[in-house]
């Protein structure tokens, strides 16, 4: 089970108790609605949680990473691209709760554990997703195809 002293803040449009969370105590659930601004809350988290069904390339995840938090994750769209299975976090099949709280009780138990993904994450995430490469792989594609309209390909 999840420490005692566990918070889990639940952003998402509905302001209502998720169904997997109705056994909770109600001052253990923070039920935050949508955020702008998502800088403090992760300043805030020991680990970042992302339970959906669908997913592309999570701009959320990305900055999980950045800010050094080991990711749990359902292992749907791009999440298995972003986080390494135990390395940088826990990939967890969709709509699978057993799953979920496992990871969550594995990683509330191990602070050096998080430490280590958590940093890994950061690294991953700054060599893999940074806007210099973007930039870099951006201006590789511009160059071969301006490449290829001048030998009239």
């Amino acid at each position: 089970s999840v420490s005692g002293s566990a918070c889990l803040a639940v952003a998402s449009e509905r302001r209502r108790m998720p169904p997997c969370l109705r056994g909770c105590p109600s001052s253990a659930v923070l039920l935050s609605g949508l955020q702008e601004d998502v800088r403090p809350w992760l300043e805030a988290m020991d680990v970042f949680c992302l339970s959906s069904a669908t997913e592309g390339t999570s701009m959320t995840l990305l900055e999980a990473g950045m800010a050094e938090l080991p990711s749990i994750v359902t292992a749907v769209g791009g999440n298995p691209e972003i986080v390494v299975d135990g390395e940088t976090g826990i990939l967890v099949p969709a709509d699978d709760e057993e799953a979920l709280a496992s990871a969550m009780a594995r990683l509330s138990g191990d602070p050096a554990l998080c430490h280590r993904m958590g940093a890994r994450a950061r690294d991953r995430v700054r060599e893999l997703y940074s806007a210099e490469r973007m930039a870099r792989e951006y201006l590789g594609i511009y160059e071969d195809v301006l490449g290829r309209k001048e030998h009239g390909a």
